[in-house]
């Protein structure tokens, strides 16, 4: 069973930290709550959360002050921070110190929920490769860390699947056997124009005019054979992260 998403809301407004509280509960999210700072560290050194939102103007600790303490803690937690208030200077601060987003208040509650269900969404991600046993393989690693992974040895296989599915991520094998990794990318591309092209090749050098042909017109980048897992899951973890951002506009 999936590990549902972890949300932790930090607000000396009562009645903002109640109300949103239940929404989230109502939505079968697990919440926590601290109604200032200190209470929050206290919590923070106890247990790790996916998401925190926090106010950023609080008696005794303010908001940055305490995202400061928390990326300390845990470098991977998502923080939104909120505010009521024109604090441009906390507000920089904010954004400097690792905050994803600074809302106004009262938050758009229709955005705020798309976001948390963006989040708690698995990233599909297609892998079409000719080489069985590396798909097989990087669709293991990506299951591992909560990724839906599916994989295709042909493009007409590929384009099956993107038909019947939507994939966030695409990873393509830049030499295939029965066509170019450049017109295969073109042909994904007009099934599905939002999906992410990731090239993969292990042909650096001898396939360098075709890769950044490739990334011109198709590609969001280029990953090389044997392929860097960390380096891998931290672009994912950025695409993901991006998608948020868009979610909650210009903040």
């Amino acid at each position: 069973m999936e590990k549902p998403v972890s949300l932790f809301i930090v607000d000396d407004d009562l009645g903002m930290l109640q109300t949103l509280s239940y929404i989230l509960k109502e939505k079968g999210y697990e919440v926590d709550t601290a109604k200032d700072g200190f209470e929050a560290m206290e919590r923070i050194k106890e247990k790790t959360f996916d998401i925190v939102l926090m106010d950023i103007k609080m008696p005794g600790m303010n908001g940055v002050e305490l995202l400061r303490q928390l990326k300390k803690l845990s470098p991977d937690t998502i923080v939104v921070m909120m505010t009521a208030y024109s604090l441009n200077e906390l507000i920089r601060e904010a954004k400097k110190e690792g905050a994803l987003c600074v809302l106004l208040k009262p938050l758009d509650l229709e955005k705020m929920m798309a976001f948390i269900e963006q989040f708690s969404a698995q990233q599909p991600i297609l892998i079409l490769d000719d080489d069985f046993d590396f798909c097989r393989s990087l669709q293991n690693i990506l299951k591992s860390k909560g990724f839906a992974a599916a994989f295709a040895l042909k493009v007409d296989e590929a384009i099956n699947l993107i038909m019947e599915n939507k994939y966030a991520v695409i990873f393509l094998d830049m030499k295939l056997n029965s066509i170019t990794g450049q017109d295969a990318a073109v042909a994904l591309k007009k099934i599905d124009p939002k999906a992410l092209i990731i090239l993969i090749t292990g042909y650096q050098e001898q396939m360098a005019k075709e890769i950044q042909k490739t990334l011109i017109e198709s590609a969001y980048c280029c990953l090389y054979k044997p392929l860097d897992i960390d380096a891998l899951l931290g672009l994912l973890k950025n695409i993901k992260v991006k998608q948020l951002e868009k979610i909650l506009g210009d903040c």
